[in-house]
């Protein structure tokens, strides 16, 4: 699992901000208390982490879903969050097709515009070559340097 103890908390980084949001702004939060936090929130983290693994394995399942998290949570006492985070996950799908159906809508323009541009360029090494052949007496087509001379 992990190699240290210090391998299965959260980065000093990530516990800093989620202080600063939860807290007023001129809050001062100590180094010790920020230790205790991260400790405190990992622990939360592995034991949500092992409910829900346990909700999966009784579904026969090896990959954690949504429901397996969820279910953990409400085993836990912890139902009152099951709304938010239904509300959060929603969002999260909802953005997540919105930039997936944006990139296949600008793939498709992509291709669109490379595929006209192709197809000026036919046109214009056509319109070029049908320039350059007139028609002989025998209704060939030859071009100009091949016709001759009277």
């Amino acid at each position: 699992m992990a190699e240290k103890s210090d391998d299965l908390y959260l980065p000093n980084a990530v516990i800093g901000r989620i202080i600063r949001e939860a807290l007023p702004e001129k809050a001062v939060v100590s180094r010790e208390a920020r230790s205790a936090i991260s400790k405190a929130a990992s622990s939360f983290i592995l034991c949500v982490t092992s409910m829900a693994s346990a909700h999966c394995e009784a579904g026969k399942r090896k990959t954690l879903a949504a429901s397996d998290i969820l279910g953990a949570l409400r085993d836990m006492q912890f139902s009152s969050y099951e709304s938010p985070l239904l509300e959060f996950l929603e969002n999260y799908r909802s953005t997540m097709n919105a930039k997936k159906a944006s990139k296949k809508n600008q793939a498709q323009n992509e291709s669109a515009i490379k595929s006209q541009q192709a197809s000026e360029i036919i046109n214009l090494e056509n319109s070029d070559e049908t320039e350059k052949s007139e028609p002989d007496r025998e209704g060939t087509s030859k071009t100009v340097d091949q016709q001759e001379k009277p």
